[in-house]
């Protein structure tokens, strides 16, 4: 199972656009590893890692731009943070990679889906409307 970019995703903050085409790619890395669970576990550091990152960037551009929609914004990155720590810990059960493999990947297509259509257009539609007005 793979996660697709495409343009639609695109918030046109560039720096956003690349970080999320990077949890793309690193997302699918998780099918990459099939059963090794050493594999498995580096990959599922380095998303970890990354998803923090990127969290950052968002929400201190958000700040920075006084976006009013910050709070609503951050609560939805805790929410999937709370929902991914949540799966991680299935890594140390019986069903190990078998399912956490694609429960990851399906919290992230559904993340992807919902939150990148809601709440990352509302923000590239404030960004894009605080443009046209300041020209």
């Amino acid at each position: 199972m793979t996660i697709i970019w495409n343009d639609n995703l695109k918030t046109g903050i560039a720096i956003i656009d690349e970080q999320h085409q990077t949890l793309f790619k690193t997302i699918n890395k998780l099918s990459e590893c099939g059963s090794d669970k050493s594999s498995f576990l580096e990959v599922l550091i380095e998303l970890q890692a990354y998803v923090s990152k990127h969290f950052k960037t968002e929400e201190e551009y958000m700040i920075f731009i006084d976006y009013p929609g910050y709070k609503n914004h951050k609560i939805a990155h805790d929410s999937f943070v709370k929902d991914y720590k949540s799966v991680i810990k299935k890594f140390n059960s019986k069903s190990g990679i078998t399912t956490l493999g694609p429960d990851l990947i399906n919290l992230f297509e559904t993340w992807i889906k919902e939150h990148y259509s809601s709440e990352d257009v509302k923000m590239s539609d404030f960004i894009n409307k605080a443009k046209l007005s300041v020209q």
